[in-house]
């Protein structure tokens, strides 16, 4: 038994349910449905690395149930469904559920997965993630009969400086094993990390750094990680933020093109006609920007093109701002394909960084503290990295 769309999206995160919301915004009449491995709430994923400060439970964090987008909206969300198969001739899914659904146009916002710690670390299967609202549940029921007790993070990219910075400030001790001398190095240059780091050092982060997981040992009550430096951690348990995977096998396994994402122009197409992707999953015009901004540009243009209006998305430099109060920080990271030296100023937790082509020309910067004034006045220098 089948069932047709106008539109079909797989995924109900933020990529998906705003690209909904946009389309609404232009056609009314056009039925369109998600399908969901999870419960399909509505939330704004960053709150899931802010929401212990506040003392947020999971449900807390919920802006709309899956039934209240539905009536408001006009959709059809058909959630715990795994989607299994693309068949590309026929425009339809098939789920795991034997259900089938067929579609005029459709948009894979599949997300991402979280990269599991290396196989060879014994005991790494123990680690706690959290990359969606079941994952921020599932830590915060583990977390309540826990209070206060000491949480080891591997991995100190952007969720895992601002899991420290929030699991810290909401009465936790943090320790931060990262790989790296510095937190957050592949977006910060090491004068602006080490600033950060000197952040989480002033509210009881313990860093360390660089330095690596070796074993994890669960104990009676919680768990103990020997380290490669011979530093030994005991926490009531460990949460794994060593980075993110593209969830792109159902797409290359029904034929689309697979780079780092799912390889889109800048329209959103695909290679093939009618099939669509953003956010996370997706690889747009050569660039992979797993961030809420490029994001929603990316709904709103697609939600033009599928609403008769061919629309390409444009990305002007856009910032990232990291949630760590204890050292406010926001970046502009220079594109990997230009040449520029990084230059400095300031000291402690107030430093700028501006990386300069040899020509001169603003391309990227790193704020923090007092110097985060500067914003407006260096984004406004530099050029648009996907101009119209």
């Amino acid at each position: 038994m089948s069932t047709q769309f106008d539109i079909l999206i797989i995924g109900t995160g933020l990529a998906g349910y705003v690209t909904a919301m946009e389309i609404r915004k232009h056609r009314q009449e056009v039925s369109i449905a998600l399908i969901t491995e999870s419960e399909g709430h509505f939330y704004s994923k960053p709150t899931l690395s802010t929401g212990f400060k506040m003392g947020k439970t999971a449900y807390d964090l919920i802006t709309h149930t899956a039934q209240a987008m539905m009536d408001q909206y006009q959709l059809q969300v058909y959630t715990h469904e795994t989607v299994m198969d693309i068949d590309l001739e026929m425009q339809s899914v098939s789920t795991e559920m034997g259900q089938r659904y067929d579609y005029k146009q459709l948009v894979l916002a599949c997300g991402a997965v979280p990269l599991k710690l290396h196989q060879s670390i014994e005991g790494a299967q123990v680690a706690y993630a959290v990359n969606q609202w079941e994952d921020y549940a599932q830590l915060r029921a583990e977390l309540s009969t826990q209070i206060n007790q000491p949480i080891a993070i591997v991995g100190a990219g952007l969720v895992g400086v601002e899991l420290a910075c929030d699991l810290s400030s909401g009465g936790y001790p943090v320790t931060l094993i990262h790989a790296d001398a510095w937190p957050v190095n592949r977006l910060l240059p090491e004068p602006i990390g080490q600033a950060l780091s000197q952040g989480l050092t002033t509210i009881g982060v313990s860093w360390k750094g660089p330095d690596q997981l070796r074993s994890c040992t669960p104990l009676d009550q919680g768990v103990e990680l020997q380290l490669a430096s011979g530093d030994t951690v005991r926490a009531a348990c460990m949460i794994s933020a060593v980075g993110l995977a593209p969830r792109t096998q159902l797409a290359q396994s029904a034929g689309l093109a697979v780079k780092q994402g799912i390889v889109t122009d800048a329209y959103l197409r695909t290679n093939h006609p009618n099939v669509y992707a953003l956010g996370d999953c997706a690889e747009v015009a050569n660039w992979s920007l797993g961030y809420v901004a490029p994001l929603r540009r990316c709904a709103q243009a697609l939600a033009k093109t599928l609403s008769g209006e061919p629309t390409a998305v444009t990305y002007p430099a856009m910032p990232i701002v990291l949630k760590t109060p204890c050292c406010p920080t926001v970046v502009v990271p220079p594109s990997p394909h230009v040449k520029g030296a990084w230059h400095f100023e300031g000291s402690g937790l107030d430093r700028l960084g501006c990386f300069e082509s040899p020509q001169g020309e603003v391309l990227g910067f790193a704020l923090t503290g007092s110097y985060l004034r500067e914003r407006a006045a260096l984004l406004s220098k530099i050029p648009a990295w996907l101009p119209q």
